[in-house]
């Protein structure tokens, strides 16, 4: 049903429905504009967990990282082969760890009388295959966890607060994320 309105009524409804459209497209761009600068500000900031972790991984393990050698002249300098080799490792990343119990139990044990050396927050992303930074300290795996983890006797740690990660010496890279109860 259709009601003949006068002009002036006419034009007061067609004026309204230009300054609400204006009125959305002035804030749809806004948002276009000021989303991802506030969505950069917001992934530049640490999490409150404080560990550093940048990425939702709380456990895994890389396959390729325990199985295959890094290339010979691997190190913190990013080069094809090891940037193809952090591929390696983040693509055969598992959400498990695959430890067994006494594993985690001597990690647990080990660490419970080398506390010192736990840093309490990172800045870099705590996940398989992400690179540590060169001023990060690392520390060799020693012989008596190397016993309990032998496919990991080659390779460096740290910890934070309720991780062991264990590192690829050579790379930097991490292929291991062992959570902890202590």
């Amino acid at each position: 049903m259709v009601k003949n309105l006068p002009r002036r009524e006419e034009q007061r409804g067609t004026r309204r429905l230009f300054i609400w459209g204006i009125i959305a497209a002035v804030v749809i761009a806004i948002g276009f504009t000021v989303g991802p600068w506030l969505n950069s500000i917001e992934n530049t900031h640490p999490q409150a967990e404080n560990t550093g972790q940048l990425a939702s991984q709380k456990k895994g393990v890389s396959v390729a990282g325990k199985t295959t050698e890094p290339p010979p002249h691997a190190g913190a300098n990013a080069s094809p082969e090891s940037v193809g080799r952090a591929e390696a490792i983040q693509g055969t990343a598992k959400n498990t760890t695959g430890l067994r119990p006494q594993q985690v139990k001597a990690i647990e044990d080990y660490l419970a009388k080398h506390s010192q050396q736990k840093v309490n927050s990172v800045d870099f992303s705590i996940a398989i295959g992400s690179a540590v930074p060169t001023g990060m300290a690392l520390y060799n795996i020693p012989d008596q966890l190397a016993l309990q983890l032998p496919s990991y006797k080659a390779d460096q740690y740290f910890i934070v607060p309720n991780e062991f990660v264990i590192v690829e010496g050579q790379t930097r890279r991490i292929i291991a994320i062992v959570p902890l109860s202590t």
